[in-house]
């Protein structure tokens, strides 16, 4: 899982879109927070963002939205994004695949 998070970290479209991702979540709403939850194996970061509504999320490029409440009672949608990095695994000879760039 690290080499897949340092791949990521790497790569300047992915930083450069989670950028963008943050900067319109503040410009509709100052106050929203965005964190990252989980990277799953095929590389779709699950991500949570605070005061936000559905249509809102959508708009700064999160997909398969979940929306509520977080303990405190504010908005949360929790939503994806497509990395296109995948987690590398190890077959039976021990070699490492190489994560793949999409």
């Amino acid at each position: 899982m690290q080499r897949q998070i340092n791949t990521i970290k790497k790569t300047l479209a992915i930083r450069q879109k989670l950028a963008d991702m943050i900067q319109a979540a503040r410009k509709i709403n100052p106050y929203a927070k965005l964190t990252i939850q989980d990277v799953s194996k095929k590389g779709v970061m699950s991500i949570s963002v605070t005061e936000l509504n559905a249509d809102q999320a959508k708009a700064i490029g999160l997909s398969g939205l979940i929306m509520g409440l977080d303990a405190s009672g504010v908005k949360l949608a929790i939503g994806d994004f497509a990395t296109g990095v995948y987690r590398s695994t190890t077959d039976p000879s021990g070699h490492h695949s190489t994560p793949l760039l999409r």
